[in-house]
């Protein structure tokens, strides 16, 4: 007996060590999620494009290199008639059997569109980052929600399958009471009835946690999230919000990206209307040929010549599509600059409308602590009440009943107000917690 009691004792502690091995924080969720998520992944390969791409539009401002060789296999020349005092024939047009060139040139004036471009493209990677960084905030502030939703739903199945327990219980005692005529049937059916309410409820509960598990493991960047969550809700009396806390532009950094990425259009569409203007480079040129043969490696057969100047190429017309590029360029910063409107003006009212909603929750929250308490009592004296023979078995099921939708609403409070907090602090910009 003494065996098997220590037996028993160790598959117990074996079990709860495994589980508890198996569970994970907020903390380790939260790392998990940072190195994990998809849309975070993608904006920081978006970040590093447009690090490039501000890159790339500096080359406007750098010489531009270049090396051009030809060698001919065969030839037929070209033959050009000449007429010398009389005496006329043809001559043969030749080229070198082998040439070099190398050509340097730099843009001295393109009607300031690489000016644009650049300064559209720093603009540009700025706003990327802001992107990542609000991101990043987002990113915590959902991973915490959903965290939290999940435990509170682990809460939830474990409040209604201490209820399944209870009723399986007073139905157990009712049945027996029944059977030697201390109780009537209607007492064991209004328990059946409750208890078939609350094993639907339980399977209910248990298909949340599912459920809540799966969408934070979503945003985790996992398949499946088979671990138990670890850890107990904040104390949201000790939460303050501050009484300065608004809706302020400036620490909305999704909102700035908005700003630089309108600003950019803006630039983009004056580096649109260079089309018109002249563009003029300097160059130099120099060639190295050979008349002589066809052999390429003996440096001795080739002779030199160079050339240094200036060039202009003005595009008149080219079929209306520089226009039409400078069109869209324009219409690109009005969406722009309509896109930053909007989200000034769902600003204020975001604020507005999950500040509401966080001082609801807590409400509510000190509430149901304190109705908790009362049904505690209550439960306390209807079982002492049952027990002398004062009260019924119904008044210990309401009194019961009672304490277990406290209980629930007071997590489900709990869940909304960590959920209110994280919209308030996405709309503010601000960390609270």
């Amino acid at each position: 007996m003494k065996t098997a009691k220590v037996l028993f004792g160790f598959l117990f502690f074996s079990g709860f060590w495994a589980q508890a091995q198996q569970s994970v924080t907020y903390q380790e969720v939260l790392a998990k999620a940072k190195d994990n998520n998809p849309s975070i992944r993608q904006l920081r390969l978006t970040n590093e494009s447009a690090e490039w791409q501000r890159k790339k539009a500096f080359s406007t401002f750098m010489p531009k290199l270049s090396l051009n060789a030809n060698y001919r296999f065969d030839e037929k020349y070209e033959l050009m008639p000449y007429d010398l005092g009389g005496q006329k024939g043809e001559m043969p047009l030749e080229s070198p059997y082998t040439d070099f060139d190398f050509r340097a040139t730099y843009t001295v004036f393109e009607g300031f569109g690489g000016m644009n471009t650049y300064r559209a493209a720093s603009l540009q990677e700025r706003a990327s980052q802001l992107e990542l960084r609000r991101a990043e905030f987002q990113l915590e502030r959902e991973v915490r929600s959903r965290f939290y939703q999940a435990l509170g739903t682990q809460t939830l199945a474990t409040v209604a399958g201490q209820r399944v327990k209870n009723l399986e219980e007073h139905l157990d005692q009712a049945k027996r009471y029944v059977k030697y005529g201390y109780s009537t049937n209607y007492d064991a059916l209004r328990i059946e009835v409750q208890l078939a309410d609350a094993r639907t409820e339980k399977i209910q509960a248990d298909d949340n946690v599912v459920i809540a598990k799966n969408r934070l493991a979503q945003i985790m960047g996992l398949e499946t999230l088979p671990a138990m969550l670890a850890g107990d809700f904040p104390t949201l009396d000790k939460i303050a919000i501050p009484g300065d806390l608004n809706a302020e532009v400036q620490n909305r950094d999704d909102i700035q990206a908005k700003l630089l990425r309108e600003e950019s259009a803006a630039r983009l569409a004056s580096a649109s209307k260079s089309w018109w203007s002249p563009k003029l480079n300097l160059y130099a040129d120099k060639m190295f040929y050979n008349f002589e043969d066809r052999e390429v490696s003996d440096s001795g057969k080739y002779k030199d010549a160079y050339a240094i100047g200036l060039s202009l190429n003005w595009e008149f017309f080219d079929g209306g599509a520089a226009y039409a590029s400078q069109r869209q360029a324009a219409n690109q910063q009005k969406i722009a600059a309509e896109t930053t409107r909007a989200a000034m003006i769902q600003l204020p009212q975001e604020f507005d409308l999950w500040k509401r909603k966080y001082t609801y929750s807590v409400s509510v929250y000190k509430s149901k602590s304190v109705a908790i308490s009362q049904a505690q009592e209550a439960v306390r004296q209807a079982t002492l009440g049952k027990k002398a023979g004062t009260r019924t078995v119904n008044d210990l099921l309401d009194s019961e009943l009672e304490l277990d939708l406290s209980k629930a609403k007071m997590v489900q409070a709990q869940i909304d107000a960590m959920e209110a907090l994280s919209q308030l602090e996405l709309a503010s910009g601000r960390s609270l917690f």
